[in-house]
């Protein structure tokens, strides 16, 4: 009864070693570019915020009544939503749980310390540049 067709128990094992050391080695690869990608979804949140401070700043200032001040410090994670001058910043995104954000006279806007999940986003004066740090 030679004829038996299938795999023998070594043959199995072999094959579930094989896939074992793939997982293993897939696994991290994985998870990082997971990690990767929720970084980037922060830069982009903090971006997201940036528009929204830029629409809230020209909705202040072509009001009847401009009120902020450039330079003055913008608020997230307060109880109240945060304002540019008069007009409330709307983010379409998730908006930061904590963090600051300033206009400078050139229109730069300078945000540090944006809150989203468990990642901090700042730019330092950059306009072209977010860092996003766990």
């Amino acid at each position: 009864m030679r004829g038996n067709k299938g795999f023998t128990l070594i043959e199995l094992l072999a094959v579930l070693v094989i896939l074992a050391i793939i997982a293993l080695i897939t696994t991290p690869i994985i998870l990082g570019v997971i990690e990767d990608s929720r970084q980037k979804g922060a830069e982009d949140k903090a971006w997201g915020v940036i528009d929204a401070i830029k629409l809230a700043y020209t909705e202040d200032q072509t009001g009847n009544n401009p009120s902020y001040t450039v330079g003055s410090a913008i608020t997230f994670g307060g109880s109240s939503d945060p304002v540019v001058g008069s007009a409330t910043v709307k983010a379409s995104g998730q908006m930061p749980s904590a963090g600051t954000a300033s206009i400078a006279e050139d229109g730069t806007i300078t945000v540090t310390g944006l809150k989203f999940d468990q990642y901090t986003c700042s730019n330092n004066g950059d306009p072209n540049t977010m860092t996003c740090t766990k």
